[in-house]
C-alpha cells in the first residue's frame, strides 16, 4: 500500500537444480519487516536467529515497492536483541542492516511507554498468510494486509513465554489473526511504530481446539519502547 511504503517483506533466495540440470533461483516468503531508514530494518529475531551462515552467501533479502516495480537489497547483516532467548521467544525483535532501500518515507518509532497504550486502537500490517474474514480468500498471495485491533494486556499464555509482550484483539464480531509471514510485521500506532508481530496461538490451533477460542488474539507482539536505546545505539553506532 502506498501508505504504509516502509513495511516491507523479507525473503529468502532458493537455489534449485531441475531435473533436466538446469540451476535456478527461486524467492521464498519469509516475514515481514519495517523500514526505519535507507539501510535499516526492524524484525522479529525469530526471522534471522538461525541466518548467519545464510547471510554470508547472500539468501535474504528485503523485498519492497515504490515504483511499481518490484525491488529487492541484500541483507548484509542482522542484529539480534539483547537477551535474546530463542527457546522461549523472549526479546523476538531484531535489527537488519542492508543495502540502501530508496522509499517516499520511513517508518517513526514511537518513544510512547507501551503499558500505558492499553485499551487504544492500532492497525497491523503484514505480508503473511493473514486471515481476515473480510475476505472470502484468506491472504496467501503475500500482498499487504491491514487489519484494525484494540491493545491488550496479554493473559498467561501456555507453552509461550515472552516476558516482554502485549496483544492485540479484532473488533467486536470480526475473526482475523496474522498468521506465518507476518512475523516481524508492523504494530502502528498514531504515535507511531509501538511492536513488531512475533506469534500468534490461532494460526496453529484446529477451531475446536479450547485454545482457539479461549486466547482471541489477532497477534502477540513485542513492543518497541523497551528497546528504543537499544535501537538508536546500534543504529548510530554502525
Amino acid at each position: 500500500m502506498e501508505k504504509f511504503p516502509f513495511v516491507v517483506f523479507m525473503e529468502k533466495l532458493y537455489k534449485y537444480t531441475t531435473h533436466k540440470g538446469v540451476q535456478k533461483l527461486k524467492y521464498l516468503p519469509k516475514c515481514s519487516a519495517t523500514a526505519l531508514s535507507s539501510t535499516w530494518t526492524l524484525t522479529a529475531a525469530h526471522c534471522v536467529n538461525n541466518e548467519n551462515v545464510a547471510l554470508e552467501t547472500e539468501s535474504l533479502f528485503i523485498r519492497y515497492n515504490t515504483t511499481g516495480e518490484l525491488q529487492r537489497k541484500k541483507i548484509l547483516k542482522g542484529i539480534l536483541s539483547p537477551n535474546r532467548q530463542r527457546r522461549n521467544i523472549a526479546n523476538d525483535i531484531s535489527l537488519v542492516k542492508t543495502d540502501s532501500i530508496q522509499l517516499p518515507f520511513y517508518a517513526k518509532l514511537s518513544s510512547v511507554d507501551y503499558t500505558t497504550l492499553i485499551g487504544q486502537e492500532a492497525i497491523l500490517l503484514g505480508y503473511g498468510k493473514t486471515h481476515t474474514s473480510y475476505e472470502k480468500d484468506p491472504g496467501t498471495n503475500y500482498t499487504l494486509k491491514m487489519m484494525d485491533v484494540m491493545l491488550m494486556k496479554c493473559k498467561s499464555l501456555p507453552f509461550i513465554k515472552i516476558y516482554i509482550r502485549i496483544c492485540t484483539v479484532p473488533k467486536c464480531g470480526v475473526s482475523e489473526f496474522l498468521c506465518p509471514g507476518d512475523s516481524g510485521g508492523t504494530v502502528l500506532h498514531s504515535s507511531g511504530v509501538i511492536g513488531v508481530h512475533s506469534a500468534s496461538l490461532r494460526c496453529f490451533q484446529p477451531k475446536n481446539s479450547p485454545l482457539f477460542g479461549r486466547f482471541n488474539y489477532a497477534s502477540i507482539d513485542i513492543p518497541v519502547s523497551p528497546y528504543l536505546d537499544w535501537i538508536r545505539n546500534e543504529i548510530t553506532r554502525d
